[in-house]
């Protein structure tokens, strides 16, 4: 009977540890399936012209899945190869990508025609041609994806998590964290620039990816000092500086592009992009506070 008893209590244990193994297993396919279908849905819409929210969402999921691949790589053992399926959707994602870039520029620029009271008509027709421009490339690109690669790519990672007991799916989560935060940590020391932000805020981009991919459970607190949402706040710090050093490229080609200019004319411009310059710099500065006071790298 006492015997009993034990079997039937060791078996109960067992499948509570698989049941516990599946749902995170589970989360981190689900995952993938959700971004799966987005993408799906925004190939579609993105090909309209009123497209900005799809481009915007359709980016954003190819992003979670260049996270979910790396992950994928590292409890695999290297059985699938990030940087080598990423090749499949490189074009998709630059072309959609650069559509995207324009767009936001665009917004920006409406921004700031509000705060400076001005209209920077010449520069927003020329926005508006490089954005009918991006989105004939994007739809080249569409029609030369491979509508068939993330089925393939599902039975591959459906195959792999199968597999992958539970702790390990959290300790190899917490370990590529890790390893982000010594790729920041290395680009930070050795050359503290605009170029070296830019690399840091990918990375700090594909940690608050991974955390939500396994529904916020990495140790973030400890690891970066910081909290959840503070770490989505600097998603966003960074994202806004990163679109405004993106905003002078822009103006200094349509400058380059644009000939001469009248007296009134080049000092509304030079105006916008001081205030551009101005405000790139100050947040360029907050972002570096906060690298070194509250994460301290």
């Amino acid at each position: 009977m006492l015997n009993d008893l034990l079997f039937i209590k060791i078996l109960y244990c067992t499948r509570l540890v698989l049941i516990l193994s599946c749902i995170m297993n589970n989360q981190v396919y689900n995952y993938f399936l959700k971004h799966r279908e987005l993408i799906s849905q925004n190939l579609e819409l993105a090909r309209k012209n009123d497209n900005t929210e799809a481009i915007h969402n359709l980016r954003l999921s190819l992003k979670r899945i260049k996270v979910l691949l790396q992950y994928i790589e590292y409890i695999s053992n290297k059985v699938i190869k990030a940087e080598d399926e990423l090749k499949n959707i490189k074009g998709l994602f630059k072309k959609a990508g650069r559509l995207r870039d324009i767009q936001v520029q665009i917004q920006l620029l409406q921004t700031y025609e509000q705060g400076l009271k001005v209209k920077f008509r010449k520069y927003e027709k020329f926005l508006t041609k490089l954005e009918s421009k991006g989105q004939k490339k994007y739809i080249n690109a569409y029609t030369a994806f491979d509508k068939n690669y993330l089925d393939k790519l599902e039975f591959q990672i459906k195959n792999i998590l199968k597999d992958i007991a539970d702790e390990i799916i959290g300790e190899k989560a917490t370990l590529l964290m890790k390893d982000k935060l010594h790729i920041i940590r290395n680009i930070y020391y050795k050359e503290k620039n605009e170029k070296s932000f830019h690399k840091i805020r990918t990375q700090f981009k594909d940690i608050i990816y991974l955390n939500n991919m396994v529904q916020g459970k990495l140790p973030v607190d400890e690891v970066l000092k910081i909290n959840d949402e503070r770490l989505g706040e600097l998603g966003n710090l960074l994202g806004t500086w990163h679109d405004k050093l993106t905003a002078l490229t822009y103006l200094e080609t349509f400058n380059e592009r644009s000939g001469e200019f009248n007296n009134n004319e080049k000092s509304q411009y030079d105006i916008l992009a001081g205030k551009i310059l101005e405000d790139k710099n100050r947040e360029f500065a907050h972002l570096d506070h906060i690298f070194q006071n509250e994460i301290r790298i």
